[in-house]
């Protein structure tokens, strides 16, 4: 929970006001009444022995920093749980919010900032041993005054011994601005911080956060290079944030300080230079030959046309994902030591940059504009605007208009709607009927309940998810219901028409083995199914198996063994979501499973242990909420989940662009009593659950959360629809 204000924190720091807050904890405005004077606090909430001696260890070091560029560090403890770090408090306003105000900055103002950050880290990067910040966007950068700036928030900075690897559990970072090695896939280096600062600067500089580099990754979408959405940026300041945001880690500068040098060649372009930087201009023609990379750059970087990059293939790389050795760190002192004097007065030359217009009022396309195909590339980000708005704001665009269904095309673009009721009898069991909520029919019949209000998802208390799932052909249906009375619960399949024997996918295949409930069925091609499984320790987690052979696995105990739970596939089934508690709330988290995922990106994939896994998404800090019953859209684009607040439950949308600075939040519904939404395989319309009318019905609605109606109007209890795909 947040400190009060005017909470006396350790005795001596007075909190005054919350400066932000996220998944990982806060950070409190607080006077030290020691000093008398303010200071910033930064609470870390990973309880984690591992967590806990890593802040001891990265606090001693950090509060011997001694930059200009940088603030210190003057304190850090740990209450219970709890850990603190206590730095010095900036006044001024970061980058994020100057963007907002200002909408595009001048390239000069931009490189101004930049030399600064670049001296800064090449500080920080010349330390024995080295410290890798780890988290550099525009909202870590504060303005001291007009020309000077100051990285602040240490929060997950590290000292980087040779051998050392990325934390793969609790992973904290923002989307767009971290490399594919800060997600697992290798070591974190110098040049982790080089990618960070050259995604900060693009964002700066075209209005755009650069795509999440995993997805870049897996071929689902390309980096535009930032004069094609500036045309006025230098080719210099183009070729140096390109190469800043390679995937790979020996295809970046060496070191910072060659990417500040790269980034001031611009200057070398100029016919009649300002006198005052003739040396600058001098020192970065010398430099920038010596610095001319020996390796080819992958065909990724070559300009392309600004539009949606369609799907493509993830071509084959190398092994360089594998942990990158550190080692000692060289440090090049920088040979163009900029002359702030010299860039104000180039300043006054400069063209300026109008302030954008456009806006970011996001809206869920029309249901006419989500496609159906699998394969759909990530869609290239919207622009920032003058005014963005933050991960977790909600904002209500015009709903998208309705689409007339083609004569004889199904409802929906698929086949029938499965569901559970207890209408015909005592029992919980599986119905199916048509996307209009016409012709219901019963496909189970023994007496065991499908569903329960009683059901318990282990140690965690009241069950939520699904517990209905079709097979990829809309052929099968998976549910969830007791080997015996009074046994645990097993994950059933039937036929979709209800016809033949039931199979058990989940008994146990050893003498006296016990298993414990397992429920939230997810079913990706004809390979995977994942689900919730309470068989070790009654902890929820996931696990793992194949339908031919049915031995499940513990995906779980990869990652630490947290609570996880409610898996859901992406369509390409290289990825999915679930939800996991290990930093407080119930938080979306997204991971990349299968080793083959990554064979044709590169030679060697790193130990099983090392994953892309981290908070993909998160109602906490502004709701006050949790996430429950994720779904995504058939094209990959959307997800959909259930927002549980003190207020109630509600369907929320959400974009799969996942920044900060582009992730579009929507909610659908707004009468704080709806759960468990599901796609039409069309990605036209969404089912779920609600309580308007008293009980649990069956509702439909348009993707835009138009035209919500009732399709079961049943005196009993039905719930947790899931559509069939085109059977």
């Amino acid at each position: 929970m947040p400190l009060e204000i005017g909470y006396l924190l350790n005795g001596r720091y007075r909190v005054e006001r919350i400066l932000g807050q996220g998944g990982m904890g806060a950070v409190y405005l607080a006077t030290d009444e020691t000093l008398g004077a303010h200071c910033a606090v930064k609470e870390n909430l990973n309880p984690s022995p591992d967590a806990e001696r890593q802040f001891r260890r990265e606090a001693n070091l950090l509060a011997s920093l001694r930059h200009h560029n940088l603030p210190r560090v003057t304190n850090h403890f740990i209450l219970g749980d709890q850990q603190y770090l206590v730095m010095d408090f900036v006044e001024g306003e970061d980058l994020k919010e100057r963007f907002a105000r200002q909408g595009l900055l001048p390239e000069v103002d931009v490189l101004l900032w930049a030399a600064q950050i670049c001296e800064a880290l090449t500080y920080l990067h010349g330390l024995t041993p080295p410290v890798v910040h780890r988290d550099i966007k525009p909202a870590n950068i504060k303005l001291t005054d007009e020309e000077n700036v100051m990285l602040v928030d240490f929060g997950i900075a590290k000292a980087s011994a040779a051998g050392s690897k990325t934390t793969t559990s609790a992973v904290a970072l923002t989307p767009g601005f971290a490399p594919p090695e800060q997600y697992g896939m290798g070591r974190t280096d110098s040049r982790t911080d080089q990618y960070a600062l050259a995604a900060t600067l693009y964002t700066l500089l075209t209005g755009q956060t650069p795509p999440d580099s995993m997805e870049r990754l897996l071929g689902n979408v390309k980096l535009i290079p930032p004069k094609e959405l500036r045309p006025d940026l230098s080719e210099a300041v183009n070729d140096a944030l390109v190469r800043g945001l390679e995937l790979k880690p020996d295809d970046r500068f060496p070191t910072v300080a060659d990417f500040k040098t790269a980034l001031f060649a611009q200057l070398t372009g100029q016919t009649k230079p300002v006198a005052a930087l003739q040396p600058v201009v001098e020192a970065a023609q010398a430099t920038q030959v010596a610095a001319q990379p020996t390796v080819a750059r992958p065909a990724e970087t070559v300009p392309a046309p600004p539009t949606t990059p369609a799907a493509r293939k993830p071509a084959g790389l190398p092994g360089w994902v594998l942990p990158v050795g550190i080692g000692g760190a060289i440090v090049v002192v920088g040979v163009i030591a900029l002359g702030f004097a010299g860039l104000s007065a180039l300043r006054a030359t400069e063209t300026p940059v109008p302030t954008a217009t456009h806006t970011l009022a996001p809206t869920v396309p029309a249901p006419t504009a989500i496609p159906v195909s699998a394969n759909t590339a990530t869609p290239t980000p919207e622009p920032l605007t003058a005014t963005p708005l933050p991960p977790t704001d909600t904002p209500t665009p015009e709903p998208p208009t309705a689409t007339p269904t083609v004569a004889g095309t199904p409802i929906g673009g698929g086949g029938r709607i499965a569901f559970i009721s207890n209408r015909d009898g005592p029992h919980y069991q599986v119905y199916t009927m048509n996307a209009d909520g016409s012709d219901v029919k019963q496909i189970t019949f023994d007496e065991r309940d499908k569903w329960s209000p009683n059901w318990k998802l282990g140690n965690l208390g009241s069950l939520t998810g699904a517990v209905l799932a079709w097979s990829p052909d809309g052929a099968r249906l998976l549910y969830v219901a007791e080997a015996a009375p009074g046994s645990g619960l097993e994950l059933w399949m039937i036929t979709a028409d209800g016809l033949g024997l039931p199979e058990n996918l989940t008994a146990p295949v050893r003498a006296g083995e016990v298993t414990r409930d397992n429920f939230h069925p997810a079913w990706c091609s004809d390979d995977w199914i994942a689900f919730t499984s309470t068989r070790i320790n009654n902890i929820p987690q996931i696990f793992m198996m194949r339908p031919d052979n049915r031995r499940p696995r513990n995906f779980s105990a990869i990652h630490s063994s947290p609570i996880e739970y409610s898996p859901v596939w992406f369509p390409d089934c290289k990825r999915f979501l679930l939800i996991s508690t290990q930093n407080g709330a119930a938080e979306l988290w997204r991971v990349f499973p299968f080793t083959q995922t990554y064979a044709t990106l590169w030679d060697t994939f790193p130990p099983f242990d090392q994953q892309s896994y981290r908070v993909f998404l998160s109602d906490k800090a502004a709701y006050d909420a949790d996430v429950a019953d994720p779904a995504v859209s058939p094209d990959g684009q959307y997800v959909t989940y259930t927002r549980r607040s003190r207020e109630g439950n509600d369907i929320i949308v959400t974009t799969v662009s996942d920044s900060q600075f582009t992730m579009q939040i929507q909610a659908l519904t707004t009468k704080h009593n709806n759960s468990m939404p599901s796609w039409s395989p069309d990605g036209r319309y969404i089912v779920f659950v609600s309580k308007r009318d008293g009980n649990p019905e069956i509702y439909r609605m348009l993707s835009g959360g138009q035209d919500q109606i009732n399709l079961t109007q049943n005196g009993a209890v039905d719930t947790d629809p899931v559509w069939q795909p085109k059977p």
